[in-house]
């Protein structure tokens, strides 16, 4: 029972949570009055050169091959084949107000049983679809969530953070309502490049206010869009952000442009020597209110860069960044 409810709140987590979202955005699953949509192609993630890494990585650690096989037969679903892309929208990015629309295979008659377990569980009609409820309580907090989900066919399951907004989301994909790919109403969204596999698109957005530099940045940010992938053996990433004014836009660019200075001065050091080369392929610009930060950087470096990370990470870890010595010998 325990090891179920463990399972089941795994699964649901990383639906609804997950910043990784088969084959590129269907704007036609998207709702067309959404302000925002964030798109991951697993397929293309699990075939590429650093994704083939992650999974590398992944499957020398202990019980993962047994976590993947328990899912396989409690739940009817293994992650690494059936769960093909993910595309989560919403009228709001920062709100936790959300659909998520999963092309997968899932078991779901043995889903609804794991469900079913929940004191909390309901199930209701909605046309010709059921409409499935339950609440989880948060962690480290006494607050209850509620979550919806709908098993749409044999590929398609829907999941959502408001009955409302699930059904909403079931009139879009029954084409009662109308769809993005007919109103174009996010215009932030970038034209998607060969090869990738995440893209993320915002025209409103709330962001939490702080006192941190970095918050009362993103405060002034009005619309953004991302997008990154591997193409030819290289990956690559292209930002657009639209300032608030034309005076942001100066000083997110100098704020970036210091960013990567500093990086600069850091690579200059003998313990950074393989990733001296790494600067000169980042490059910021754009005009007006907007900010455009472009970079391709072979996988290779990339997979340096991340190899370096951890071994930083190991060596400089929180145990000793509290004692100081992380930030005393990075500088030396």
């Amino acid at each position: 029972m325990k090891m179920n409810k463990l399972i089941l709140s795994a699964i649901v987590t990383t639906l609804i949570s997950s910043t990784v979202f088969g084959g590129p955005l269907n704007t036609k699953v998207v709702a067309g009055d959404a302000s925002w949509v964030a798109h991951a192609d697993i397929d293309a993630i699990l075939t590429s050169e650093l994704g083939k890494m992650f999974l590398a990585a992944a499957e020398e650690k202990e019980g993962f091959a047994k976590g993947i096989e328990m899912m396989k037969k409690q739940v009817g679903c293994d992650p690494l084949n059936d769960i093909r892309g993910i595309t989560v929208y919403g009228p709001r990015l920062g709100d936790r107000d959300a659909v998520v629309v999963v092309d997968a295979t899932v078991a779901g008659d043995k889903l609804i049983d794991l469900l079913k377990e929940k004191e909390s569980y309901k199930s209701e009609e909605y046309g010709r679809h059921v409409v499935h409820h339950w609440t989880e309580v948060k962690k480290h907090s006494d607050e209850a969530e509620n979550s919806y989900a709908c098993f749409y066919d044999n590929k398609t399951v829907v999941i959502a953070t408001g009955l409302k907004r699930l059904q909403a989301g079931l009139d879009v994909l029954d084409g009662k309502a109308d769809n993005l790919a007919k109103t174009n109403a996010i215009e932030s969204l970038p034209e998607v490049g060969k090869g990738a596999f995440f893209v993320l698109a915002a025209d409103k957005i709330a962001f939490p206010k702080g006192k941190a530099p970095r918050a009362a940045i993103l405060q002034r940010v009005s619309a953004v869009s991302v997008q990154g992938g591997e193409v030819d053996g290289g990956m690559f990433m292209s930002a657009s952000v639209l300032a608030g004014s034309e005076k942001d836009a100066v000083n997110m660019r100098k704020f970036i442009q210091g960013f990567l200075a500093l990086g600069e001065m850091l690579r200059q050091q003998e313990k950074f020597a393989d990733l001296q080369d790494l600067g000169e392929k980042i490059d910021v610009g754009g005009e007006g209110k907007e900010v455009r930060v472009n970079a391709a950087i072979p996988v290779k470096s990339v997979i340096r860069i991340l190899t370096f990370m951890e071994a930083y990470r190991k060596e400089f870890g929180p145990r000793n960044r509290h004692s100081g010595r992380g930030d005393t010998e990075m500088m030396e």
